[in-house]
């Protein structure tokens, strides 16, 4: 009987009160005045032959009949070929019962496993290369590795994630229409970090679109031409975007898409992800998220890179190339994978020193630089490549202040990253820290970055410089260089498309320089230091520059940063400069540093440095 049903069949079907005269009663009024058969109603279960299939699901259940049919015919196709190359090689043991030596096999290898073999020799490979024992040789390096990981899972893996990426593509005409807005950002990214192959014209995407809509394509392709598309969509200011006429839905909303996607589908697979291929769609993904999304869960992801580098064994191989007996197919692979790892160092240890965060790469050794300067120009790649080794010393600095060490350990230290940064800027062509133009270049970027650089390499010092003198090389050396970024940041930051991930990246790195030029001149209008006084009537000049470049910069995608620093810098300033002693804290809310409440410190108790 149906659960809780008071009618009967026939009043049911009739659409009428069914009245019982009594509980106890078997036939309902209805039937008893119509002389009716008074039933209950019965449940019918459902069955395939009364379910209603739509083609579309019937579609997708053939599909995934023919996959599963073709991972049984490729597993089938693994296991005899590994039979096969078991049954060729074998450990001799003695020449009379060779063919009686026993050899381990098994049917199943897990992704596990194969990640496992990427390591170099370790104890357990020591306990079986003995005097007794030889497995020199029998080691598989990440090549291998990548290409026996379970065929059978990578391939379902990957038609899944292809089925579900291309219907995000957009029409023909749309790409067309963003990919004349790609390059100036493609280029920038390009000529600074290696590792992830940029599109760097408008034919080169158009060319990636059309392969991407073939039925074979490799999903985490699809994955970089999405990711590419968000990155451009995200960077168009919003009354242009609706005056390209795009047929899609939402362009606006269309990075969160695609973002939301390709993680889903792509990055959190480890068969997908842990691929040469994987990585670089994962780094493509890291700079669209810095753009957009909190800085603690992008941290998260590149932390997940590196983790998955060091699976797959891509240092340590990159570290020991041998080129010996090595096809061009494979040298290829290896210069990606090394312009991968090379990548993915330097964006984990200039973020780590930027957000104070630590790195996951800093125990190992990159390959030495190429040469800096290529027919008289500076290279940015290797610029950055040096940049980013100084940023680990910083980071080396910044945990020596945090375990209290001596002043004179700390000089060491500063002396030896100064003199590292001060050589490499006599390295540049003459003038080319001096050069500024009207349009973006890398050279802009790595300008900025440097004098960055020098502000975190003093600024623990210059903290403490007083009136006597004390310290005063590295306050100079920090006040130059902050001048330098605010004068910088001013004219860069315009030239930079809204909502790429280098916007954040500098209104970030401005703020710590405002925040010492507030520092300084406050500091010195409280000591009535009249030396100082030119210098104060400067940097206060550049402090009113910078607001209303940072509130311009606010009101553009991805200038949230922009709008949290300039309305901190002016409450500060506000707060700093007021000589009305009433108001005895100030709530600030920082970019990565969440809510902070600072107040003045007595007079009595005040020390350099507060």
């Amino acid at each position: 009987l149906r659960k809780g049903t008071k009618s009967c069949a026939e009043c049911k079907r009739r659409k009428v009160r069914c009245v019982w005269p009594a509980d106890t009663t078997q036939v309902c009024s209805n039937c008893q005045i119509r002389d009716h058969p008074c039933s209950p109603q019965t449940l019918i279960p459902s069955t395939d032959s009364n379910l209603s299939v739509s083609e579309s699901q019937r579609t997708r259940v053939l599909e995934d009949e023919v996959n599963l049919l073709w991972a049984a015919v490729r597993s089938l196709e693994a296991t005899l070929t590994s039979c096969a190359r078991a049954q060729s090689v074998s450990l001799p043991i003695s020449e009379h019962n060779r063919s009686e030596a026993p050899v381990e096999q098994s049917d199943h290898t897990s992704r596990e496993n194969n990640l496992s073999h990427a390591h170099p020799r370790c104890h357990l490979h020591q306990l079986l290369d003995t005097h007794i024992l030889d497995s020199q040789g029998t080691e598989k390096t990440w090549q291998e590795t990548e290409d026996q990981t379970s065929l059978v899972d990578l391939e379902a893996l990957n038609h899944s994630a292809r089925r579900d990426l291309q219907p995000l593509l957009p029409a023909r005409s749309d790409v067309v229409a963003l990919s004349a807005h790609s390059f100036v950002w493609s280029r920038v990214y390009t000529s600074l970090f290696p590792g992830v192959q940029m599109t760097a014209s408008a034919e080169d995407m158009l060319d990636h679109y059309n392969e991407a809509c073939k039925p074979d394509i490799d999903a985490r392709s699809v994955a970089n031409l999405l990711l590419s598309l968000a990155l451009t969509v995200r960077q168009i200011p919003a009354e242009d975007l609706e005056s390209l006429g795009l047929s899609m839905c939402s362009p606006a909303a269309f990075p969160e898409t695609i973002s939301v996607a390709v993680h889903r589908v792509v990055l959190v697979e480890d068969a997908l992800a842990a691929t040469l291929e994987g990585i670089e769609t994962s780094l493509l993904f890291i700079r669209l998220s810095l753009a957009c999304v909190n800085i603690k869960r992008t941290w998260l992801q590149l932390r997940r890179i590196v983790a998955l580098a060091e699976m797959i064994g891509l240092p340590r191989t990159v570290a020991h190339l041998d080129i010996t007996n090595t096809s061009l197919e494979q040298l290829r692979r290896y210069q990606i994978a090394s312009d991968l790892w090379e990548g993915i160092c330097m964006l984990d240890r200039f973020a780590g020193t930027m957000f104070g965060l630590p790195t996951g790469t800093g125990s190992y050794r990159l390959s030495p630089p190429k040469p800096l300067l290529r027919d008289g120009k500076v290279v940015p790649q290797v610029y950055l490549r040096y940049l980013t080794d100084m940023a680990l010393q910083i980071q080396t600095l910044d945990e020596s202040s945090a375990a209290g060490k001596s002043d004179i350990s700390k000089l060491a230290q500063v002396h030896e990253i100064h003199k590292a940064l001060e050589d490499l800027a006599l390295s540049t062509p003459e003038g080319w820290f001096a050069s500024l133009t009207s349009y973006l270049s890398a050279d802009h970027m790595l300008q900025f970055w440097h004098q960055y650089l020098v502000v975190r390499t003093h600024l623990c010092f210059a903290l403490q410089h007083d009136d006597a003198g004390r310290y005063g090389h590295h306050y100079n050396a920090c006040i130059d260089a902050c001048r330098s970024m605010i004068w910088r940041y001013v004219t860069l930051r315009p030239l930079i498309p809204s909502g790429i991930s280098l916007c954040r990246v500098l209104d970030f790195q401005v703020m710590t320089a405002a925040m010492f030029i507030l520092w300084t001149y406050s500091e010195t209008s409280a000591q009535v230091v009249t030396t100082k006084l030119p210098q104060q009537i400067r940097s206060a000049d550049l402090f009113n520059q910078l607001l209303p470049a940072m509130k311009t910069a606010s009101d553009r995608p991805g200038g949230d940063f922009a709008h949290k620093a300039a309305i901190a810098l002016c409450s500060l300033n506000s707060y700093m400069c007021n000589e009305d002693l009433s108001q005895e804290s100030l709530t600030l809310r920082i970019p990565m540093l969440g809510i902070v409440t600072v107040r003045r410190r007595p007079a009595l108790q005040k020390h350099p440095g507060s």
